[in-house]
């Protein structure tokens, strides 16, 4: 009687109480997905051999990361790079106008990201520019369900 009386109760529970917020008890935290949701910036423009910006994201997965980068007008290539531990990727230039790195990223919690330029050429006195830096993504439930590859 008592294992009738308790599952009538989850059944009347489970229909009270939305699918939607059983599930979210089960997950395991955040993650990151790439998106067009702003959520940090560095604006000003920045020269010299080697500069850039850091950030620090909240939690793991994937975000998109956009900046505007230069070279110094020399023909000297200017490297920019962007990405953490896990990933980055690193566009090059030798254009004196701005030109648009853009590029996805996998990151870890707590990771600090980096974005930055420097020339190839520093040390004979060729700079590089940076500005308009962009950090994208949204914060999603993270089930931690994984997936099985196939080959």
């Amino acid at each position: 009687m008592k294992n009738l009386a308790s599952g009538m109760l989850a059944a009347v529970l489970s229909f009270l109480i939305p699918s939607h917020a059983i599930s979210q008890t089960s997950d395991t935290g955040k993650a990151l997905v790439p998106s067009n949701v702003l959520r940090a910036s560095a604006n000003a423009e920045r020269s010299g051999g080697s500069v850039g910006y850091a950030f620090i994201v909240p939690f793991a997965g994937e975000i998109r990361i956009s900046w505007e980068f230069k070279s110094d007008g020399s023909g000297v290539t200017a490297r920019s790079e962007a990405g953490g531990l896990a990933y980055s990727c690193e566009p090059l230039t030798t254009a004196a106008t701005y030109q648009r790195g853009v590029c996805n990223a996998r990151v870890m919690a707590g990771e600090r990201l980096l974005v930055g330029v420097g020339s190839l050429a520093s040390c004979r006195g060729h700079i590089a520019y940076i500005r308009n830096v962009r950090i994208y993504y949204n914060v999603v439930d993270n089930p931690g369900t994984g997936a099985t590859l196939v080959d």
